[in-house]
Formats: C-alpha cells, structure tokens, sequence
C-alpha cells in the first residue's frame, strides 16, 4: 500500500494544483484567485516531494490546466481563422501539448539544480519561475497574476514584473512546509517571510502615495458600441457600424477629452501617410468632433503591404503617422510559414497583413498649440506582452491604451483573462491602461493595478 500511495503521490499533487490554478483562472482578479494561488503553490511543492513519475504526472497536470483554462480557443480558432471544426480541434490538441510542456520543463530544471539548491527550499521556486519564462506561450500567463487583488502585494510586480510574485509563492510556501520538517529547520527558511514583509510595507506605502497624490488629469472617453463579430464582418454593414460609434461620440462635450475607438472599427483601407482627415473620404467624418481621437483602422502603405494599425488625430485635423500592430494572431491575421509551406495558404486563403516594426508615442496638443498627453497605443493582446508597454514608456509615454476586439472569444472567460494580465502593465510601468474593447471589458487601470 506504501508503494501505491507513493506512485499515486505525484499524480493526485499534479492534478489537486492543476485543478487550483485552472479554477483560479476562471475567477481572474478575484480575492477568490489570491486563495486558490496559495493553495496552488502548496500542492505543487508537495508535488515536488515525489520520488518518481514527475515527468509523466507534470504533464497530465499541464494539460489539464491547460485544457480547462484555455477551452475557448477551439472556438477562437474556429471564429477568427475560419477553420472547420476538425481542424480547429487539432489546432487546440497541440495547444494543449505545447503548454504541458512548461510543467516538464519545471520538473527537468527542478532534477539540474544542485543539492544546497534544494536543501534551502529555494528549488522549486527556481525551476517553476525559470519554466515560465523560457517556455514559449502564445498567452503569457503566469502564477503570480492570480494574486492582483492583494493590491499590497501585486506592487512588487512594479519592482520585477509578475514572475516576481511567481517566485515568491512558492519561495514562501516551500520554506513553510520545510519549516515543519525538524530536520530542514534553519535560519534561513525564515529569509521569504521577512522578504514577503518588506514587499508588504512597500505595497501598502505604494498605494498610500497613488491614492493621496496630485496631479495633471485628462478627460477621456472610451467608446464601446458592442458590434458583434458577424455584424463587424458584414460588407453591407460597415457604415452603420461605423455611423454607431459616430452618434456615440456625439455625445461627448468636453473641450479636449482624449475619444478612444476600438481595434479596427474603420474597416475601409486608409494611406498611411494621410497626414489630414480632409485628404481621405472616412477620416472626413471626424472633421466636426475638433477632439483628440486615437482609432483602430486599417491601412496601407503600398499594394502588398497592409496593416492593423492606431490613428491618431488631432484635434485640428492633423493626423500622425499611424502605429502598425507589431504581434500578429496567426492565422486571422497571418499564416504561419506560408513562405515556406505555400500549401498552407490554399489550405487557408487569407490576405496576410504586414507587422509594424516598433513602438509610437503619440503626442497629443489642443487647438492653441498646448501639449494634453503622451500616449503609447498597444492593439489587441500587445498589452500583455511586457516589453512594447515598457518600451514606450522609456520613450516617454505617460499613458497605455489598448484597443481591442475581444468579440473573437464568445461568451467565455477569455477576455476576462486578457484584462488581468494586461493589467500589469499598469503596475510595472505606474502608468494608467486605457482598454478600449469593441465588446467585452472597456476600463481604465490605475497604476495600482485596480
């Protein structure tokens, strides 16, 4: 029986922490998601513990995760790449393999660390942190975003992004259970709780100098006409969806507020050089507003060179250069290796729009000339990839502002989840995140990350 229940071990700890991330993730942002993070991190040590079988029970844990977080992209794939339903099945089989291999990783990196690594309960933390951020994810995910509404301790993402709170969940919670352990008992298994107090105090003084601080404001009006993905695709439909946000936008009165459009509203092709609303028939419409405008729309530089691209417009007309989207969605935006699989192009027509190459900051001033902001846009899922967002802040940016068209996730949890992890770029970056959605979660995130 000894024997079973140690075979068992690393399967029943595989699946119990699987099981309290996967459910963690159906409730992003929650206080609910700060328990089930903790009670993550205690099963995947006691699953660490195990003696054999890590590899095989690693990777059913994985994909179960996987599986139960991610069960939208089936439908994703199936929507926004229009792949039948065999197709888009096999597309999510080898999401779900891919993914588990982040958990076979950790458990491999786990087996190279060396025994003073381990002896100091520190080894975990190491091999699930260093699987994070080498394996490659199309969502980069992590364990500490689980922990976003312990507002105290989400600002120590501001001092090393989100695998910081990663690295000490589990820190925290090996050197715990070592601490019961007689024979592991040291001084130094009490160094992650003295480190977990310094990141609480700096936390609560973080949120105590936000709540209390002063400063220049901007009016800003983000704008959600919840077009659904049949009627944004219908040819016939393109004006009335885009006459929608027109009336909508009407609506605001306020000298100088900064109007945000969601990722591609205007579906007619614009020059990318315009430089004047006058210059072009659908930018024309915006002639009357004399408000600062940033709007997803497409564009084109030349016949074989197209793009998703953030337009901003002045208030007196002018329009900048616009911000191309620099990551693409595969397949809806994109094929991947068509170049060398041309196969794969006549499996799945699509015209393939060209990536931006680097980041913009967008410098909005009034009719008199008088500087209002220095926006950064980011399009689609760019907000949760860390560096564009803090790039653009070195560049100067003093607001984030993400459009998007989340309607590509149905009724699921997915656009829940994309807002929690873009969300910390408002805390690393102490900047605040515009999220302008076509359906979904349109908010404004403080620096703090609420």
């Amino acid at each position: 029986m000894k024997v079973l229940a140690e075979t068992s071990k690393p399967y029943l700890y595989s699946i119990l922490s699987a099981a309290c991330m996967a459910v963690a993730w159906w409730y992003p942002g929650s206080v609910q998601a700060v328990y089930l993070g903790w009670l993550w991190a205690i099963t995947l040590v006691i699953f660490f513990t195990s003696k054999s079988h890590l590899y095989r029970a690693a990777f059913i844990g994985g994909a179960l995760q996987t599986f139960l977080d991610f069960y939208w992209i089936k439908s994703t794939v199936a929507d926004f790449g229009g792949f039948s339903w065999l197709s888009s099945s096999a597309i999510f089989a080898l999401f779900i393999i891919g993914s588990s291999l982040q958990y076979v990783l950790a458990v491999f990196i786990f087996k190279q660390l060396p025994r003073w690594v381990h002896s100091r309960a520190i080894a975990v933390a190491i091999a699930w942190v260093s699987a994070e951020m080498l394996a490659v994810r199309i969502f980069p995910w992590h364990s500490g975003h689980t922990q976003i509404a312990f507002t105290s301790f989400a600002q120590a993402a501001a001092l090393a992004g989100a695998p910081f709170l990663s690295f000490m969940l589990v820190w925290i919670c090996d050197s715990s259970l070592a601490l019961v352990d007689r024979s592991r008992r040291n001084a130094l298994l009490f160094l992650p709780w003295v480190v977990f107090t310094l990141l609480l105090y700096y936390g609560i003084k973080s949120t105590h100098f936000f709540d209390t601080s002063e400063g220049p404001t901007l009016d800003v009006a983000l704008v959600q006409a919840n077009i659904s993905i049949t009627e944004k695709h219908n040819e016939r439909l393109v004006l009335a969806n885009t006459e929608r946000y027109l009336q909508l936008t009407h609506e605001i009165t306020t000298p100088n507020t900064l109007v945000v459009w969601p990722e591609a509203v205007i579906q007619n092709f614009i020059p990318a050089g315009v430089g004047h609303i006058l210059n072009d028939p659908t930018l024309a419409l915006f002639e009357e507003f004399e408000l600062p405008l940033l709007v997803g729309g497409l564009t084109f530089e030349s016949q074989s060179r197209f793009f998703n691209s953030a337009i901003a417009i002045q208030p007196n007309g002018n329009v900048l250069l616009p911000y191309h989207k620099q990551i693409l969605m595969p397949f809806g935006e994109y094929t991947p290796f068509g170049d060398a699989l041309p196969f794969l192009r006549v499996i799945h027509p699509i015209n393939d729009f060209s990536a931006g190459e680097e980041v913009k900051v967008f410098t909005y001033r009034d009719l008199a000339g008088k500087k209002l902001a220095r926006v950064a846009p980011l399009i689609c899922y760019e907000d949760i990839v860390p560096q564009l967002s803090r790039h653009s802040v070195l560049k100067g940016a003093q607001l984030l502002v993400n459009i998007t068209n989340d309607a590509w996730f149905g009724d699921s949890m997915a656009p829940y989840q994309h807002h929690l992890i873009a969300a910390f770029r408002a805390i690393e970056n102490r900047r605040f995140l515009l999220r302008s959605t076509n359906t979904g979660l349109t908010a404004i995130v403080d620096p703090l990350g609420r």
